[in-house]
């Protein structure tokens, strides 16, 4: 698979100790393309029911964004659906601690819905999880992330505008 492929090409952060505009915003460009390639993948094999793949990959893309709710149900339903629901239980545990500690906050109603559904499942290895996320979802999950993300690209160049333009003020000046 290409895809795949090419994300074990990555190899972090694109030059790192330069600390220009145009390699901070080409650093982040490259970083967004890793990391939705990750959920992508990630996403397709949980379709083909790859459970060692999904928890593969979604391990990978949970060491970069452990906030991403949606990356833990991923990886509960792997573990869920291989056969391991203590190891799901742990999932939603470590999600649950690291909302708590970063961002002081309990898991959403779905994450806790499927943790519910775990614990209550008796001798099932795979319990009744909610659907993968719809791909209007995951759209428009994306659609907001390149939004928020031109948004900040205008402030900057705005930024970058209008030092140009004092620069170019005081050399008209002088």
């Amino acid at each position: 698979m290409r895809l795949q492929r090419g994300l074990r090409l990555y190899r972090g952060d694109y030059l790192v100790g330069i600390d220009h505009e145009w390699a901070w915003l080409e650093r982040q460009r490259l970083r967004n393309l890793y990391l939705d390639g990750l959920y992508h993948l990630t996403l397709a094999h949980a379709a083909a029911s790859n459970w060692p793949l999904v928890l593969e990959w979604g391990r990978r893309l949970n060491r970069e964004e452990p906030l991403r709710e949606d990356v833990h149900r991923l990886l509960m339903r792997a573990h869920a659906f291989a056969g391991n629901r203590a190891l799901a239980i742990a999932q939603y545990q470590l999600c649950q601690t690291v909302l708590r500690a970063d961002l002081a906050v309990e898991p959403m109603p779905e994450t806790q819905e499927l943790y519910r559904s775990l614990v209550a499942a008796e001798a099932s290895p795979a319990p009744a999880a909610p659907p993968l996320p719809s791909p209007l979802a995951s759209a428009r999950r994306r659609i907001a992330r390149v939004r928020r993300a031109l948004a900040s690209s205008q402030q900057q160049l705005d930024r970058a505008l209008e030092s140009l333009a004092v620069q170019q003020s005081s050399t008209i000046d002088s």
